[in-house]
């Protein structure tokens, strides 16, 4: 079987809301402050060659890419399904919540923040366990420290970390209670290599693995998904919508993609205004406050 190199952390799934009829986007270099001239496609976007393979005991596997592929195909249909019927099941919401929490630790952006703590995430906190299905074969201790001390175990907790919110009820039931969908057809979505906009926690002391922090996620050039909590599900002004592209571009590194080229030159122009005038920290502080 061969094995993939080209591994997105953004899904082509997803991405493919975010573009024009045609299939294609204009795609923003934050670093270059450049809009490319011709438009791009999904697979040519947000991703690292081999970023999921690892070595294991000399074997470059890429089991990593495959797992996060299962779990793709389990949840586009069901965003495929809200944006289509503009309604959602309550299975579809846990769907569209999980999206989200994996794609904050899937992206280049968490690689700092997970490598820092990845060493120290035991099974215990990950509710996991390591075993031999087979009662009558002799644990080998061994071989399940192995197993443990593995790059590819350590980088499976990258997914772990955003599957375990889910695992208690109390957090699913808080999290369908405080979550709603915006549609705005103003103008399209942006959408970049970070594409989640996360409430800040400044208590760096009070890192909670289970917790979800609020936050905004564009699914498609019409369509936000916000978690709030406390939240009476609605937007209280438009000014949103600006305010959100403007973080996305922000929190992203170096891509930002959009179907609409003129959008996206004047979200740009915006950005870098604020920039000049030293607000960017105040997009972030406030956009939050734009949902009742």
């Amino acid at each position: 079987m061969n094995k993939s190199s080209r591994h997105h952390y953004i899904p082509q799934f997803f991405i493919k809301n975010f573009t024009d009829d045609d299939g294609f986007l204009f795609v923003y270099n934050k670093i270059e402050n450049r809009i490319s001239n011709r438009k791009l496609s999904p697979k040519s976007i947000f991703f690292e060659i081999d970023r999921n393979t690892v070595d294991f005991s000399g074997q470059q596997l890429d089991n990593l890419e495959s797992l996060y592929a299962e779990l793709d195909n389990k949840i586009s249909p069901d965003l495929k399904n809200v944006l289509l019927t503009k309604t959602v099941t309550p299975e579809e919401l846990t769907s569209l919540a999980l999206l989200a929490c994996l794609l904050k630790w899937r992206i280049p952006k968490s690689d700092e923040r997970f490598n820092t703590i990845k060493q120290d995430l035991t099974q215990e906190d990950l509710a996991i366990k390591i075993t031999i299905k087979d009662k009558n074969i002799k644990v080998d201790e061994e071989a399940i420290k192995h197993i443990e001390t593995s790059d590819i175990f350590k980088e499976t907790k990258r997914i772990l970390l955003g599957i375990l919110p889910f695992i208690n009820s109390n957090k699913l039931l808080e999290i369908h209670n405080n979550s709603f969908i915006q549609t705005n057809t103003f103008f399209p979505s942006v959408i970049g290599d970070c594409p989640i906009i996360e409430k800040e926690n400044f208590d760096i002391n009070k890192f909670d693995i289970n917790k979800i922090e609020d936050f905004i996620l564009p699914l498609s050039s019409t369509d936000t998904f916000i978690y709030k909590q406390d939240c009476k599900k609605g937007i209280n002004n438009s000014l949103f919508f600006i305010q959100r592209d403007i973080a996305i571009i922000e929190a992203s590194e170096e891509y930002i993609g959009c179907k609409s080229k003129e959008h996206l030159e004047k979200i740009v122009e915006i950005y870098n205004q604020t920039k000049v005038d030293n607000n960017l920290g105040n997009i972030h502080k406030h956009i939050f406050k734009f949902i009742n």
